[in-house]
């Protein structure tokens, strides 16, 4: 699938108001989407409509997140958060948020180009499996713990990190299988 971050598909559709955008420190952040502004969802809806129409043997599309903290100061983006610090990025997560959003346009798109996927990298900015939100069955996530400490196995109790990177990945698998959803670990 060809690589699209998050912000492309607003940045393609042109000039748009400031509650298209997340926003930092009070002004709009033009590299976060507003995950929480159903006209957001529309936009991207209409994106990957039209990516799979234009190239219709394309059977994934890839929605993951910029290398970037996916921080949104606004009320109705911070409620869709589940409020868990990941100590790995040093930040709040943002997958909660992030899969709500996922959800609302894949949704939209299938109606008009059913049976595709949506290939997301599951690392930095959304390592921590979500708490609220769900993973989508038409996702294809490829697991990338890039942080994980390669002198120890995934849970080996001499690493912290690898154990809580043991206990995320279990979580994630175990979501992807119940809804059907495609899985793969990047190593």
């Amino acid at each position: 699938a060809q690589g699209h971050h998050l912000a492309t598909a607003i940045q393609a559709a042109g000039t748009l108001s400031d509650d298209c955008y997340g926003m930092k420190d009070g002004a709009p952040n033009r590299i976060v989407p507003n995950m929480a502004n159903p006209k957001v969802w529309d936009i991207y809806a209409k994106h990957y409509i039209g990516e799979f129409k234009a190239s219709p043997f394309e059977e994934y599309a890839s929605i993951s997140a910029e290398d970037a903290l996916m921080n949104d100061e606004r009320p109705e983006s911070r409620a869709l958060d589940s409020n868990e610090f990941d100590p790995f990025m040093g930040s709040m997560s943002a997958t909660d948020r992030m899969w709500f959003f996922h959800s609302r346009y894949i949704d939209k798109v299938l109606e008009t180009v059913p049976g595709r996927r949506f290939g997301v990298l599951v690392y930095s900015n959304n390592m921590t499996p979500p708490r609220i939100a769900t993973v989508h069955p038409a996702m294809a996530l490829v697991l990338a713990p890039l942080g994980i400490s390669p002198l120890f196995r995934v849970g080996d109790p001499r690493s912290r990190d690898n154990v809580a990177y043991d206990g995320w990945l279990r979580s994630w698998l175990g979501q992807a299988k119940a809804v059907g959803a495609e899985s793969y670990y990047y190593d």
